[in-house]
């Protein structure tokens, strides 16, 4: 891992976003999602709403630390989505 990086934890229901710098990972903000409650395990999709929310928080995580490299872990509920949903 890079030092000075934003790592984002996407579970079934949180999401945690971390600071690691200097060897040291720090929990420095997270949220709640209800992905897993509103999956469509059918179409294997995320529901729309929360789709958007996601990439809203992701846009003001992005906006928060501009110019840090953040990677994205997805585990959870996204492990199960369709390879169209991944995109």
């Amino acid at each position: 891992m890079k030092s000075n990086q934003i790592l984002i934890d996407l579970g079934s229901s949180t999401v945690k976003v971390y600071s690691f710098e200097s060897k040291k990972l720090q929990l420095i903000d997270h949220k709640s999602f209800h992905f897993k409650k509103n999956f469509d395990s059918d179409s294997r999709c995320l529901d729309l709403k929360d789709e958007q929310a996601l990439k809203r928080y992701i846009s003001e995580i992005q906006d928060r630390h501009f110019g840090r490299p953040i990677s994205i872990y997805a585990t959870g509920v996204f492990r199960q989505l369709s390879d169209q949903s991944k995109t």
